[in-house]
């Protein structure tokens, strides 16, 4: 199964990066890609544009950043446009339903729909991603042996490796 392999470092710590292409694999790219992530905090699932920044440089061919700038858009937003999507239908149409009911029916609409989009994010990751902490950074990694040559670049750092 394509789940990500991921690679915990510390925050503050500058994480070195296998002089390949993180989407393509090829070598020697000769370009990088500026990621960008917030900080996770419990408040973030529903107020992503708060929280510190952190930015890492990722070495990425030409074509595959367009391409990964292109896919990382369209993950975040068709979350956004399911949501809206199906409040936009659902809300209207619980007109007639009783008041007490009709929170918990649009609730579990969402949640049903929203359910193919967060499995096929969670089975189908990304080439790389980040998830941000206070104290950590896990970089996450589709191809496992990126991962691990991630990790054994950063093994100084006090890398630790979880698949």
């Amino acid at each position: 199964m394509p789940l990500s392999t991921d690679v915990t470092l510390p925050r503050d710590a500058a994480p070195l990066f296998p002089d390949r292409c993180i989407g393509c694999g090829t070598g020697a790219p000769g370009s990088t890609w500026r990621f960008a992530r917030r900080a996770s905090r419990w408040w973030s699932f529903f107020v992503t544009w708060i929280g510190e920044l952190h930015v890492v440089e990722v070495p990425c061919c030409t074509p595959c950043r367009a391409r990964l700038r292109r896919q990382r858009l369209i993950r975040g937003s068709s979350f956004v446009f399911a949501t809206v999507a199906v409040l936009a239908v659902v809300l209207p149409a619980l007109e007639g339903v009783d008041r007490v009911l009709q929170k918990p029916i649009a609730l579990g609409l969402l949640l049903a729909t929203l359910a193919p989009v967060l499995l096929y994010q969670v089975l189908y990751p990304p080439p790389f991603d980040t998830t941000v902490g206070k104290k950590y950074v896990d970089y996450e990694f589709a191809d496992s042996d990126a991962a691990r040559d991630f990790h054994a670049l950063n093994e100084h750092l006090g890398a630790e490796l979880e698949s």
